[in-house]
């Protein structure tokens, strides 16, 4: 009997760290949201990455938007806050599952408006045929924009295009 209690406090124990980690419920005052932000907007790391948990779950007054939390996430991992790139890979798939039937005209409205995931995206529908009519070459420009805002994946999936000269003359230097 003591062990099984000894057991189950340790149980227990290891349970109750791993619930405080899930996003709170509580609301801070509209100076503490105010405040993260505007640290987030001057470079801070942590708030970045705090911003984009509330973009990502709707927290703390923040309407819920996958594309602030990707934005806020990538300016996290882009100065080496240590779970922000695990985030974006996340928050991307999330975003997928979420846009539903409203997927594409919402893709080309956020690509348009400069999202460089939406525009990442596009480029992967355009290259693979995925909705719309395949087109190597509206691939490439989508890809273009993205990488131009730093996206990686966006930049390989161009680096291919021109390393096979589909949509773009073959080019090994762009490559």
């Amino acid at each position: 009997m003591k062990s099984a209690l000894i057991a189950l406090i340790l149980a227990f124990g290891f349970y109750a760290p791993v619930c405080a980690a899930e996003p709170s419920a509580s609301e801070p005052s509209a100076a503490t949201t105010d405040s993260i932000r505007k640290q987030a907007e001057q470079g801070n790391a942590q708030a970045q990455y705090d911003l984009g948990e509330m973009y990502e779950w709707g927290m703390h007054g923040v309407e819920r938007d996958y594309a602030q939390a990707l934005f806020w996430y990538r300016k996290a991992a882009e100065q080496g806050q240590y779970l922000a790139d695990r985030k974006v890979s996340l928050v991307e798939e999330k975003w997928r599952n979420a846009l539903g039937d409203a997927e594409l005209p919402a893709l080309r409205a956020l690509a348009k408006n400069g999202n460089a995931f939406a525009q990442y995206e596009l480029g992967l529908r355009y290259e693979s045929g995925w909705d719309v009519a395949q087109d190597e070459a509206a691939a490439a420009e989508w890809y273009r924009k993205a990488a131009e805002q730093g996206d990686r994946e966006a930049a390989a999936g161009l680096g291919s295009l021109y390393a096979d000269g589909r949509g773009v003359a073959r080019d090994a230097a762009q490559a």
